[in-house]
């Protein structure tokens, strides 16, 4: 149940009332949501499986689109 909160809380928006713009809205999120599936959590259960070697793990993390895909 807590997992579904937080999924809540992170890819919808209740205030939005446009119908044009919450489809939009929620494409967007849906893309998000399957980006952060496929490669943010591989990502991050990579990192977390590869601490225990003698290395250093470094995970980052990138908000702003890059030119390139706008």
């Amino acid at each position: 149940m807590l997992i579904r909160q937080a999924a809540a809380f992170t890819y919808m928006d209740r205030r939005c009332e446009n119908i044009i713009q919450k489809n939009k809205f929620y494409a967007e999120q849906i893309n998000q949501m399957v980006g952060d599936y496929f490669f943010t959590c591989d990502s991050i259960w990579l990192a977390d499986h590869m601490k225990n070697g003698n290395g250093k793990i470094y995970v980052y993390y990138f908000d702003q689109r890059s030119r390139i895909f706008c």
